[in-house]
């Protein structure tokens, strides 16, 4: 499977074979032909496992490679966030230091931080252009924002 087949794999490629089984079935990008390869029963567990908003998390440590080539175990976890329609209906988070129960509380967390600075600067309030440099002038326009994203 070429990396253009990968791209392009959607829930509606899941689905039983003619022997019962499931499998991916897709269309080479390259050579146009119909393919199906059966899943793994690792693969069928998490498929039956990811009910619509739950997560699993990987039992052992995978390695992640930092930019001095130092391997950092992490712990993996994917938890569904969307229907099988939705683009992406997994988040997929890897772990370092932190226990990994608690990794989608944290991403959450920093997702909402996020959209507040997010919508405090260019993409929405636009907080540059106020020329606000005093913080007591800044409090309550920002105050006003923090509540609106409580």
């Amino acid at each position: 499977m070429r990396f253009s087949d990968v791209a392009t794999l959607q829930w509606q490629h899941i689905r039983p074979g003619p022997s019962g089984y499931t499998r991916v079935h897709w269309k080479m990008q390259k050579t146009s032909d119909n393919v199906g390869v059966p899943l793994s029963d690792d693969a069928q567990q998490i498929l039956r496992l990811l009910n619509s908003e739950s997560e699993r998390v990987f039992g052992r440590e995978h390695y992640l490679f930092g930019g001095e080539g130092t391997p950092v175990p992490v712990r993996v976890v994917l938890r569904r966030i969307g229907s099988r329609e939705a683009g992406s209906p997994f988040l997929v988070l890897a772990t370092w230091k932190a226990d990994p129960g608690e990794a989608t509380e944290l991403y959450r967390r920093c997702s909402e931080i996020e959209l507040i600075f997010a919508a405090l600067k260019s993409r929405g309030f636009d907080l540059e252009s106020t020329n606000l440099t005093d913080p007591s002038r800044a409090e309550r326009p920002v105050s006003l924002l923090a509540l609106a994203f409580s």
